[in-house]
């Protein structure tokens, strides 16, 4: 399945945008002797440019580890249905690491651990991972209560595109995105429509909208990061008007050296043998390329506790070869019995 409208149609605009800037020469390749003779992107994918290109590509995304202090920013800027009041803005502020867990070249993952300090007392969160892999066709849609389908994008499409996959804190799905990077000026960015489910600071207070259709802007500096959100909030069950409000939102990844990050770094030691079993697990479900429909509680608790239990359960342990099947229990547990047809 292609992305849902208005999202896809999102995508194909910002997709002949980049080939109209390629056709212009606005979009170089990634360096300075090369950029004479690769000014599109099929010069690109013909000549030696293309792989400075994807290297530079490579290099902005694993620019994105580090250590940071972050700044979380939502504003909802224009109300779509008649009578929808505005809400009010959210700012929020974090420290995170973002740490290198495998880079194979086409494929790199990246793990967020988010440290959060009450008082004298620091506690550490696995929170959201990215994995960037370069030209695959093969990711999932977001459609809303818990129901994620598996689409695919044209191969016409993904010549030297990246595909974004972002999961949550316990490696269930959340969104996918395919875009390009592009370089210039010692900024690098990459551009993707997606559609996502509520954030987290509104998933337990809402309930007027089940999808957050989003494009995604990563924008990487010498200084950090940044994520730019230009969010559709879409209530599916209003056929008549889907789009409720217009939403900007803003992270931003300040690099930083004054912060403690030693506690993100103890529970990763402990931890990452863990999650690697986790990732496995995950791997297969995805592999299956089926609706992926889940239950919100098993046994009282949400997916996220279950397997954070876990965590606790194997932390510092060498031995983590029994893990993945318990894994996959709690995994099963939260699979509908059946397979949910798209509505």
């Amino acid at each position: 399945m292609m992305l849902t409208l208005p999202y896809r149609m999102i995508l194909t605009a910002l997709s002949a945008l980049a080939v109209l800037l390629a056709a212009l020469g606005m979009i170089g390749c990634s360096s300075t002797q090369a950029a004479t003779s690769c000014s599109s992107k099929t010069a690109c994918a013909t000549t030696a440019c293309s792989k400075a290109k994807f290297e530079q590509d490579r290099q902005a995304i694993l620019g994105m580890a580090g250590q940071y202090d972050v700044t979380f920013s939502f504003e909802e800027t224009m109300a779509i249905r008649e009578g929808y009041e505005l809400k009010k803005p959210y700012l929020e502020h974090a420290s995170e690491m973002v740490v290198v867990v495998e880079d194979t070249g086409e494929h790199i993952s990246m793990q967020h651990l988010l440290v959060v300090t009450h008082g004298e007392k620091t506690h550490v969160v696995k929170h959201w991972r990215q994995d960037w892999q370069y030209q695959t066709a093969e990711g999932y849609d977001f459609l809303g209560k818990n129901i994620w389908e598996p689409m695919a994008f044209s191969a016409d499409a993904l010549e030297g595109t990246w595909m974004q996959s972002v999961y949550q804190v316990d490696d269930s799905p959340r969104y996918w995105g395919v875009g390009a990077w592009e370089h210039r000026d010692g900024v690098s960015s990459w551009t993707a429509a997606t559609n996502r489910p509520l954030p987290r600071r509104e998933f337990s207070k809402r309930k007027d909208y089940q999808v957050l259709g989003a494009v995604n802007t990563h924008v990487v500096t010498p200084t950090g990061w940044m994520h730019y959100q230009h969010n559709h909030k879409i209530d599916k069950d209003n056929t008549d008007q889907s789009v409720i409000a217009l939403e900007v939102g803003v992270n931003t990844y300040a690099k930083t050296t004054e912060t403690d990050f030693s506690a993100a770094e103890e529970y990763w030691t402990n931890t990452q043998a863990y999650w690697t079993q986790v990732r496995a697990a995950w791997a297969d479900v995805y592999g299956e390329r089926e609706t992926l429909h889940f239950k919100n509680k098993w046994k009282g608790d949400k997916m996220y506790a279950h397997i954070f239990e876990l965590a606790d359960e194997y932390w510092g342990e060498e031995d983590v070869s029994t893990a993945r099947a318990k894994v996959e229990e709690v995994i099963d547990a939260f699979r509908q019995p059946e397979q949910v047809a798209s509505p």
